[in-house]
């Protein structure tokens, strides 16, 4: 990489700060990751809830028919 303001001269990054700006990387990876197990899991659970909401009202029914 070139510093903007210089384009002859080159931007140099220490180790330690390439690791770091990786491991931030694979953290939010891995909360993004956490983000859409858990929207699943909840999308799982309305449909399980709403499944459970119809087969009672269809129990209901053939109960007071």
């Amino acid at each position: 990489m070139f510093d903007i303001d210089d384009a002859n001269e080159a931007i140099v990054y220490s180790p330690a700060k390439i690791e770091r700006a990786r491991e931030r990387k694979a953290e939010m990876d891995r909360f993004q990751q956490d983000k859409a197990l858990q929207k699943d899991a909840e999308k799982a659970a309305r449909k399980q809830a709403a499944q459970d909401k119809k087969e009672a009202a269809v129990l209901q029914t053939q109960i007071f028919s």
